[in-house]
């Protein structure tokens, strides 16, 4: 009977071999951790050779699902973007605490986890959103290293993709529009919706999405370098970074800076018009200081 610091699967951890058992117990990765598992260990090897040491004492508390799910959401939730923030709680209120209730997070297996592809998938859950639930999951039990031996969710990317061929009768192929499809398009918009022909020509130009769209104001739109800078996005109308968390520049086709001055001379011709001081700063936008906003 005694314990002992070994390095294995890239972290130190203290093992513990107590009446034919043997408990795992990880510490971390640097060499502070080492030296933390290396005073664990003395304690314990004294606490064996005192005949005071009480594995089942020493365990932790419980580690209930639903509750640590929801800690870590309110623990991180400063570090979200709104639109991540708000589908991660809906995941966890809706699907993962329920499903999982208060199990102990040690106690779960991949067979857990695959259940809960099965069940959700009966009812009618897109796998989409089965493996973005349970990137939630594998997102907790990484925090929890240290207090659990293993991570049953490390490969849920890999069980998704098995699930996904399993249930594919054929190849999906990438939707995407053509030039005749986007022509009629905007030839429907200028004689019908004319307000927002611009913002669709925006979004076939560059490939941005909608809410880097909404985003836009006219310092970002370079007429002179023929470019546009993505920098910010407008998501359930609050404001955040690109999805990406980093901004980029793209190219500015001829066809696009066309329609952009000419929104813009529209929008100069409406401030006189309407007695605002300025031109909106927003390039798709109703009034002043007033963007579009996406409601998703």
């Amino acid at each position: 009977m005694a314990a002992k610091v070994q390095w294995m699967r890239e972290a130190w951890w203290v093992i513990t071999h107590y009446e034919a058992k043997r408990k795992k117990h990880r510490v971390g990765t640097t060499a502070t951790h080492k030296r933390q598992a290396e005073e664990i260990a003395r304690k314990i090897n004294a606490a064996l050779a005192l005949g005071t040491f009480a594995p089942d004492s020493a365990r932790e508390s419980a580690l209930p699902c639903d509750a640590e799910l929801r800690r870590w959401h309110a623990t991180y939730a400063a570090t979200m973007k709104p639109s991540y923030e708000a589908s991660t709680l809906g995941l966890i209120n809706k699907h993962l605490a329920p499903y999982f209730g208060s199990r102990d997070l040690r106690e779960l297996r991949e067979q857990d986890l695959l259940g809960f592809i099965g069940t959700k998938l009966d009812e009618g859950l897109a796998l989409a959103t089965v493996r973005n639930a349970l990137a939630v999951v594998r997102r907790v039990f990484y925090l929890a290293q240290g207090r659990i031996e293993r991570n049953p969710a490390a490969r849920v990317g890999e069980l998704i993709r098995r699930v996904g061929r399993r249930l594919s009768t054929e190849v999906p192929e990438a939707e995407s529009w053509t030039r005749e499809e986007v022509v009629k398009l905007l030839a429907l918009c200028d004689e019908h919706e004319a307000a927002i022909a611009p913002l669709l020509r925006f979004l076939f130009a560059t490939g941005a999405r909608r809410g880097e769209a909404l985003g836009l104001q006219w310092d970002d739109v370079g007429f002179s370098a023929h470019a546009i800078r993505i920098r910010r996005s407008i998501t359930r109308g609050q404001m955040s970074s690109p999805k990406s968390g980093k901004g980029r520049v793209v190219a500015m086709a001829p066809a696009l800076a066309s329609a952009l001055f000419d929104l813009f001379a529209a929008r100069r011709v409406e401030a006189l018009h309407r007695g605002w001081p300025e031109v909106p700063p927003w390039v798709f936008c109703s009034e002043p200081e007033r963007h579009w906003t996406s409601g998703t």
